[in-house]
């Protein structure tokens, strides 16, 4: 308002004008409270969004790489078959076309389930998801089409990971933990098939038929509560198109810029210095398109030309992709997660060329994946201690340290790796979900997340278990050894790139204070994403920016000024 009154424009908010008393309860309107009653109710819907969203990660995300349990069902029940909509046409297939097409679903799904959260936010993405999921569940258990049906459940499991993602920015203290948890059910969720497998054993009513059905029942459920729960948090259930500070109306934009009697900024004394910074940044946000608003007011506020610098969270998403951070983290996931999923597809096959008998080691092997949320206390005290850099060498090591041991073939020592590996996998998609959350913000961490799982998938489908299983029997001799040697030096380029962004990015070091006080530079996780979360969910009555090592804060209550820096 005060903007608007000093350049001779109207008030575009009427909530700018109204007593403080108003412009709280509209606040609270716009986050979904009501009066005292909202404050409290706060944290438990919170927790409540938490919880239901890391079930929901365990129950429906990663389902379909439990794929070798549920094939065993299926061998019993002699299914080789995918059924036409008539149910008596068949098409004879092998059976490991259905993990074929669904992994390859979830290769091309990922950029677009990211331009979904991005643009509709994680509720609609969410409950898109389980429409899939649960359509998939009940196409498959009824034996209409398993490929279809498999596929069904793949796409909306990668939706629900990805939308899951957005559930880090709602207890900004507890981030690490929270996005530790969500990374880690994606692989404990793999254990559902493998109950599945438990209850078909038993025989009686636990047929395949009948276990997807009332999973599909069980899917539905979790979706409807995760949904009510993403509606009583609407100021987390945002899109770039609505973040508050880049909305059409102008109303975050305008708590940004100094008053007329501030001359903290300006330069100059007097209103008429004030007038003449506050027009021109009007200007500058009114044709610099809603996508570069953010980064126009921060180099209005600081001065570019003094040399400040812009988080990456407040830069374009295009600008963002020419990043080093970005760089990074791209080389970073890519090399990791494909040597994590070669391993996964390939360490039955390698333990077997061991030994034909590999028992108890397999199933002990087997047993150990799922079980990385057992170190997620140890991974959120990394990354809120130790940054993303040394979470990113600790990582790194852990990967040569496994890789190191496969390439030593005895069949005792693998259980060793597989134990080793566990932790590495927890860690390698908690670091990556954390560090896509913070560094790019909330509003571009679905098509940046999107982008590298879907670049990891094409490798895993093109250099997959498939192909290395080809090389192996008919060049190799059945020998992984020098498979394993190509694996562990692919670690060469990570270890180099993690050196490098070390001293490159500005956002990525270890948590340290300065001079008495916290700088940006070198914050913890929780405290980085709570200093975002507070621009996440700004109200109509205030306003930060944090850029660098300044943070500007702007209260519009009577009057209060412009902090200085």
């Amino acid at each position: 308002c005060r903007v608007a009154a000093s350049v001779g424009a109207a008030p575009r908010r009427r909530a700018c004008g109204a007593p403080p008393d108003e412009r709280q309860r509209s606040r609270q309107r716009r986050q979904g409270g009501s009066g005292g009653g909202g404050s409290a109710m706060a944290p438990l819907r919170k927790v409540g969004l938490v919880v239901s969203v890391v079930w929901l990660s365990f129950f429906g995300s990663g389902v379909i790489y439990g794929w070798s349990s549920l094939e065993s069902m299926m061998i019993e029940d002699h299914i080789d078959a995918v059924q036409g909509d008539s149910g008596n046409k068949q098409e004879k297939t092998d059976l490991s076309y259905i993990m074929t097409v669904a992994s390859a679903v979830t290769a091309g799904s990922g950029i677009l389930i990211g331009l979904f959260l991005d643009s509709l936010g994680p509720r609609f993405t969410a409950g898109i998801a389980g429409v899939l999921s649960t359509a998939g569940a009940v196409t498959f258990g009824m034996g209409w089409t398993y490929v279809g049906g498999y596929a069904l459940i793949a796409f909306g499991g990668m939706a629900v990971l990805i939308s899951s993602f957005r559930v880090g920015f709602v207890l900004p203290e507890h981030t690490s933990l929270v996005m530790g948890l969500v990374s880690c059910m994606f692989d404990t969720s793999t254990g559902v098939f493998v109950l599945f497998k438990w209850l078909y054993d038993q025989g009686g009513v636990f047929t395949i038929k009948n276990l997807f059905v009332g999973y599909a029942v069980l899917l539905a459920i979790t979706h409807v509560v995760v949904f009510i729960f993403w509606s009583l948090n609407p100021e987390f259930d945002t899109t770039k198109w609505s973040s508050a500070d880049d909305d059409d109306d102008g109303g975050g934009l305008d708590r940004l810029v100094p008053s007329p009697s501030d001359r903290s900024l300006t330069g100059g004394g007097g209103g008429g210095g004030s007038r003449e910074v506050s027009a021109r940044l009007m200007r500058d946000v009114s044709s610099s398109g809603r996508k570069s608003r953010r980064m126009v007011l921060t180099e209005g506020l600081l001065g570019h030309g003094s040399g400040a610098y812009v988080m990456v969270k407040d830069r374009p998403f295009t600008k963002q992709l020419m990043t080093p951070e970005f760089r990074f983290i791209y080389l970073f996931c890519v090399i990791c997660m494909y040597r994590s999923n070669v391993f996964l597809a390939t360490v039955g096959d390698y333990l077997y060329s061991l030994n034909p008998s590999p028992a108890p080691y397999d199933t002990i092997v087997e047993v150990a994946v799922p079980c990385g949320f057992v170190i997620v206390p140890v991974i959120t005290w990394l990354l809120d201690r130790a940054g993303f850099a040394w979470a990113a060498f600790v990582t790194g090591g852990l990967g040569i340290v496994y890789g190191a041991l496969s390439v030593v073939a005895v069949l005792q020592l693998q259980v060793v790796t597989a134990f080793i590996f566990t932790c590495y996998r927890a860690l390698l998609f908690s670091m990556v979900a954390a560090y896509v959350a913070v560094i790019f913000g909330p509003h571009s961490v679905g098509r940046v997340t999107g982008i590298l799982y879907t670049t990891t998938a094409v490798f895993v489908l093109v250099l997959g278990d498939s192909t290395l299983n080809a090389i192996v029997t008919k060049h190799l001799g059945n020998d992984w050894f020098l498979v394993h040697v190509v694996m562990l030096a692919l670690m060469a380029p990570v270890a180099v790139a993690t050196l490098w962004i070390q001293r490159r990015s500005r956002e990525t070091g270890p948590p340290s204070k300065k001079d008495g006080g916290d700088d940006w530079d070198s914050r913890s996780v929780a405290s980085n994403v709570s200093a975002l979360s507070r621009t996440f969910s700004l109200g109509p009555d205030q306003m930060t920016l944090n850029a660098s090592h300044a943070s500007l804060s702007y209260m519009a209550s009577p009057g209060a000024g412009l902090d200085s820096p």
